[in-house]
């Protein structure tokens, strides 16, 4: 109800004149009110709001309409709203200053890709409501556009994907029986390059925008002027409420929108605290796209104004520009000139920030980690493409290759997310510059790449997880984690070289990556075609990337299957959480510490896939494993959660296979080795077939190889079990049992004499 409403938000935020409290940074401040000082909302029939809408139509300045506008009475004014004839809403000054700045900031074309934070709030007001629909409207002279549309049930909206020009899109907009009418009437379409529009007059966004208000409307079914044409969203949602959204000079630039299908009478002022507080923090990254200052935005954490949102910081540098100079002055000149112009041209194009230059190196700023890839993609890409100079294209540094992979400046880049320390503006140039650890670790993951290369950090890349195919697809290779040296990366200190690990990811366009080695030695590329470089050139590497990866003609594949977590994991508590963490900092422990060529594909659910050079490896983990589980201090709730956790805590499924394979090459996603043959679903099937707490091996194993290292032959065996039909394997495959001291013992033995025909239940043995 309202009251818990009120209680739950008694703080809000507005805006005021006064400076920003970052330094310099130039913006209108967000600051604390109570709620009781709310600017009252516009609450009630259409006719009375209206009534309220600003008439002066001689104060229109044209130089500040939108281009596309011609008849400025006829497409300038709000059209009709509602189709009510008699109630014209013609545009002000301030509403043409307001659609020029609209156009500005590129509002109309938003996208859920880029930004993915908007899109998240949006969809919080929908789910706090419980609403039909919201949306974020952006209004300019001719158009409504409905951004980042969020509905409960996407799959109810089948009936409308019949529609030939995109039918999701339109099906997102639009419930209802009439559904058709209103895309017929509001003249609902999507514009070239995909954004979705109507009319101005079919939608009430327009009363918030032009009175500046929130506006609601409880019960649209009531009012003489709501629902008199199909094209007035009205007819499909009688109940709406809009909260306006400002740019930092005071403009209105769209509104958060809440549509439900069912009428609200009793909703009043006091429900719209959560929605205002929404549309505020919206407001923050919307404010970002009005540069300079893409990251100076201050937080509403408790406790006051904080530090600037998450920045991804881009360094670029040209490797070999020294060479080049020297070699040729004026083709070197031509050819920055080409180089800026690419990267200024992208940067606008993907809503950067150019912070600073120092010869040939740019320091760049960017929203998202996105669109700072996005930007480091079509970059280089389009570096291939430059008129360069025929001096450059001679040069060692610059010359094309036969695969067309290299042409011209060959420029690194490297990208890392995080919060700068402070944001400050310089005082001869007046641009924003960023400070911290975060800036310097960009800085120096640019250091340690390659010329044509793009490296980024894990806190960067994870924030494109599942985004890959809108950035064009790009191979992704997961270089492991590596210590890095550099002037700040450290908060202790601040002025000196410090220390940091970090994780870091190589993307390249899909056009210019290399095709990786289909099977055979390790680390190759087919005829190399494609941009390989060389090592990372870090401090030290502390985990093994995608190259250090097994890569002989044969490996051992290993699943690591946690059975009785999954059933903790189907009822999530603290509990479940607490053993899940336990169990993967365990086996990654073990992984690290006991093995010597153990790499983790995969992990899924507590299902980790591994490889090992060979079997003796993977026998090593898998003793190592088998202590480190039953030595694991589990919470003494896990032991009294069932039967499967009484004794031993958390037991797992371990079962391992060494043969060839066809390929080895980077996860689409992950970037992390993958591999592809028959030695896949073998190993899987078999670990499949294994209860908690049995570790298999699977195949014949070589008669002159002892898989057991020699310094646990005292304590482990292989006991053979048979051999065993898999589903979907067309052969029989030998399985070993892996059993330790405590597991012996002429019982023990029996017992694993029984154990597959009791256990092995996905699997048929047909001999010994």
């Amino acid at each position: 109800d309202g009251s818990s409403l009120k209680r739950r938000h008694s703080t809000m935020w507005c805006r005021t004149s006064s400076p920003i409290s970052v330094p310099g940074a130039g913006q209108q401040p967000l600051v604390r009110r109570t709620s009781g000082s709310r600017k009252r909302s516009k609450i009630g029939l259409l006719s009375d709001i209206l009534s309220e809408c600003p008439q002066n139509v001689d104060e229109i300045d044209r130089a500040h309409l939108h281009p596309d506008v011609e008849d400025v009475q006829a497409v300038g004014s709000w059209p009709q709203v509602y189709g009510a004839s008699q109630t014209r809403v013609p545009v002000t000054k301030q509403d043409a200053l307001r659609c020029a700045k609209v156009t500005a900031l590129g509002l109309p074309v938003l996208t859920e890709s880029h930004y993915p934070q908007i899109k998240k709030l949006v969809a919080e007001a929908g789910r706090y409501y419980g609403v039909s629909q919201a949306c974020l409207t952006v209004a300019d002279h001719k158009y409504n556009y409905p951004k980042f549309i969020w509905v409960p049930d996407l799959a109810k909206r089948v009936a409308f994907r019949k529609i030939p020009s995109c039918a999701v899109q339109m099906a997102r907009f639009v419930e209802g029986a009439d559904g058709k009418a209103f895309i017929k009437g509001a003249a609902l379409k999507c514009l070239p390059g995909g954004s979705l529009c109507v009319n101005r007059g079919s939608t009430p966004c327009n009363l918030a925008i032009a009175l500046g208000l929130p506006v609601v409307i409880p019960d649209a079914r009531k009012d003489p002027l709501a629902g008199e044409t199909p094209g007035d969203v009205m007819s499909v949602f009688p109940f709406y409420a809009s909260v306006p959204i400002f740019s930092m000079d005071g403009l209105v630039v769209c509104s958060l929108c809440i549509y439900d299908k069912t009428a609200r009478p009793k909703f009043s002022d006091d429900n719209l605290a959560m929605l205002e507080a929404l549309a505020d923090r919206i407001a923050r990254h919307i404010q970002m796209l009005e540069m300079p200052v893409p990251a100076s935005i201050v937080t509403d954490a408790p406790g006051g104004a904080g530090v600037a949102d998450e920045v991804t910081v881009v360094f670029t540098d040209v490797e070999g520009s020294t060479s080049l100079w020297e070699a040729s002055p004026e083709a070197m000149h031509q050819a920055l000139e080409l180089h800026d112009e690419a990267i200024r041209r992208l940067v606008a194009k993907h809503h950067g920030y150019e912070i600073t230059t120092e010869g040939d190196a740019f320091q760049l700023a960017f929203h998202s980690a996105f669109a700072a890839l996005g930007f480091c993609l079509e970059l280089q890409t389009e570096l291939l493409q430059c008129p360069w100079p025929a001096a450059i294209l001679e040069h060692q540094a610059a010359c094309a290759s036969p695969d067309g992979a290299w042409r011209g400046l060959r420029v690194r880049m490297g990208l890392h997310t995080g919060r700068p320390s402070s944001v400050s503006r310089h005082d001869v140039t007046g641009r924003l510059s960023y400070a911290g650890p975060s800036v310097r670790m960009a800085k120096a993951i640019e250091g340690a790449c390659h010329g044509g290369q793009i490296l980024a950090s894990a806190a960067c890349f994870r924030h494109v997880d599942g985004l890959l195919p809108q950035l064009g697809s790009p191979q992704v290779v997961d270089l492991g984690e590596h210590v890095l040296k550099g002037v700040g990366l450290s908060e202790a200190t601040p002025g000196e070289d410090g220390l940091a690990a970090v994780r870091l990811v190589q993307l390249l366009p899909k056009a210019i990556a290399p095709v990786y080695q289909r099977g055979g030695t390790a680390g190759g590329a087919v005829n190399h075609v494609g941009r390989t470089f060389p090592a990372v050139g870090s401090l030290r590497q502390v985990s093994p990337g995608f190259h250090e990866s097994p890569g002989g003609e044969t490996v051992a594949l290993a699943f690591v299957m946690a059975k009785t977590l999954k059933d903790l994991l189907d009822n999530p508590s603290d509990l479940a959480d607490t053993v899940a963490v336990m169990y993967k900092q365990c086996l990654r422990g073990v992984l690290r510490d006991s093995s010597r060529s153990g790499y983790e594909c995969q992990e899924l659910e507590g299902t980790f896939m591994l490889a090992f050079e060979d079997l003796e490896d993977a026998v090593r983990f898998a003793h190592a494993l088998r202590i480190a589980l039953r030595d694991t201090p589990w919470p003494e709730e896990l032991r009294h959660y069932g039967p499967a956790f009484e004794e031993a805590g958390l037991q797992v499924s371990f079962g391992a296979l060494s043969s060839g394979y066809v390929a080895r090459c980077p996860h689409v996603s992950t970037g992390r080795a993958d591999y592809f043959g028959t030695i896949c679903n073998r190993s899987a099937r078999i670990t499949a077939a294994a209860p908690p707490g049995v570790f298999l091996l699977g195949g014949d194993l070589p008669a002159n190889v002892d898989v057991v290292p020699s310094d646990l032959q005292a304590t482990t065996r292989l006991t053979r079990l048979g051999r065993y039909t898999f589903k979907g394997v067309q052969e029989s495959i030998a399985v070993h049992e892996i059993c330790t001291v405590s597991s012996m013992g002429t019982q023990n033995e029996e017992q694993s004499q029984d154990l597959p025909v009791t256990c092995l239940l996905s699997g048929e043995r047909c001999s010994n």
